[in-house]
């Protein structure tokens, strides 16, 4: 395939726009190194999982060592789900470029999705020791935190992240995360920023959507809930139904009624609120 149509094919691989990358490949020579690198990653772009799959398989069959290949089939099997083949292709890879940031990312954002603490946080330090004060490393750091339900840590990396790098859409979508889950509609607005600033990404995008249903009535409702752990608002639900079953039971019934009333309103409250965030920022 000639440099022109190969450089064209980079080009709209880079700005989102994988069917295009296709369309300029069609006819290319299947076996060519560089058409099969462009093809895995387009289609793993169009979420083609097992096409991208097959496309890195073949050309690692013709040249094994190759670490962008590596890449992109690993890429291809955290799309669908097998994240624990996707872990050892790109430990092989760090065993062969340990030098690679890019490999040493998706190893280490692996191991965190998949929540095996220590070593997670290993790889994390591993690519900080060769990316020092990288916008990555800080929203690496922030979705460790994130995943271990430290929400505070997570958002002071996060801000690291785009103190760095104030247009990563990744950490701008992550802030409204946690924006969001505090309770404040401040979040939705980052949510849509981060769409906008990275609009090839369906997933942030599809978030971004739904997250405007807590922008607008009755979502905003929900919001105040948000604010209340939902470990306490459990803990806290279960004390008032038992102290409004006790009145009502041995003290005045009109009392203990009205609120058993209120209580179990409380906790319907509750419930749809948290359970609107974990459909929405989820």
């Amino acid at each position: 395939m000639d440099e022109r149509s190969l450089t064209l094919a980079w080009h709209w691989l880079q700005t989102d726009r994988p069917d295009r990358c296709l369309e300029v490949l069609d006819g290319a020579d299947p076996t060519d190194p560089q058409v099969q690198l462009l093809r895995a990653w387009a289609l793993s772009g169009l979420e083609r999982w097992a096409d991208a799959e097959a496309v890195a398989r073949s050309g690692l069959a013709q040249d094994p060592g190759s670490v962008e290949l590596r890449r992109v089939l690993a890429h291809a099997l955290t799309g669908s789900g097998r994240l624990k083949e996707a872990a050892e292709v790109l430990a092989s890879t760090v065993a062969d470029a340990p030098e690679d940031v890019d490999v040493r990312a998706q190893l280490a954002a692996n191991l965190v999705a998949r929540r095996f603490r220590e070593e997670s946080q290993r790889a994390v330090e591993a690519l900080a020791a060769l990316e020092p004060g990288s916008a990555r490393v800080a929203r690496l750091r922030a979705h460790w935190h994130l995943e271990f339900g430290r929400r505070e840590d997570a958002r002071r990396h996060v801000l690291e992240a785009l103190e760095v790098d104030p247009a990563d859409p990744q950490a701008r979508a992550m802030l409204g995360e946690l924006t969001a889950r505090s309770g404040d509609v401040a979040g939705v607005g980052h949510l849509r920023r981060a769409a906008l600033d990275d609009f090839g990404d369906r997933f942030t995008v599809a978030r971004a959507r739904q997250a405007g249903v807590l922008d607008r009535y009755p979502g905003r409702l929900l919001l105040p809930a948000l604010r209340v752990h939902p470990g306490w608002a459990a803990a806290g639900c279960f004390v008032l139904l038992w102290v409004s079953a006790r009145v009502f039971v041995v003290g005045d019934a009109v009392v203990g009624g009205a609120m058993l009333a209120v209580t179990l309103l409380l906790v319907v409250w509750l419930a749809v609120a948290h359970a609107v965030a974990v459909w929405v920022l989820d």
